[in-house]
């Protein structure tokens, strides 16, 4: 099917936002919840020029995030 986008979300830099920076979610954990592979959603946050968080700064950046949230 011609211009059939297989992944909606991917074309909606907003979504890649939420989930990848705000959401802090790995690129991994965005594939397997899409049902696409991680290499998908690399070429994806290349396209819309997002930068990738290293693994090691973004468990780092959960891990004070859910600090802050558990702190009355």
């Amino acid at each position: 099917m011609k211009g059939h986008v297989k992944y909606s979300e991917l074309q909606d830099r907003a979504w890649f936002e939420q989930h990848y920076l705000k959401n802090l979610e790995s690129a991994k954990e965005i594939a397997d919840s899409l049902g696409c592979s991680k290499a998908t959603i690399t070429l994806a946050l290349r396209r819309h020029e997002i930068p990738t968080i290293p693994p090691l700064l973004r468990k780092a950046l959960k891990a004070r995030r859910d600090k802050q949230e558990a702190t009355p």
